[in-house]
């Protein structure tokens, strides 16, 4: 993995808007953490949202904010990996290039 390639990933997701509200002024979320393996697979560089700031900024306080209440935001949102997934090929079908398979399916495996 280049890391030129995580941060043209990094850029297409920002550019997306968060996925919950479509605002443009957004954080990147790492769901898992930046370093997260699952399956033996690294991805926590991959597997990340757009969400605005008050969804996600450890200083607010909505009380949906991901960073302090997860459940509460999967609750409310829908589980982060089917908000990824639904990123994913929307981005996809705008001819935008998306994490391989193997990464994908990996998130896809995961519990959130």
């Amino acid at each position: 993995m280049k890391l030129k390639a995580v941060k043209d990933w990094e850029d297409r997701v920002r550019d997306f808007g968060c996925v919950v509200t479509g605002q443009n002024d957004v954080q990147i979320h790492h769901v898992n953490g930046r370093k997260y393996k699952n399956n033996k697979v690294l991805i926590g560089p991959w597997f990340i949202l757009p969400l605005c700031m008050k969804l996600h900024d450890v200083h607010s306080n909505d009380i949906n904010n991901v960073t302090h209440y997860p459940k509460r935001f999967a609750k409310a949102y829908g589980m982060q990996k089917v908000l990824f997934a639904e990123m994913v090929e929307t981005l996809q079908n705008g001819g935008h290039e998306i994490p391989s398979d193997e990464i994908l399916r990996a998130i896809g495996a995961t519990s959130r």
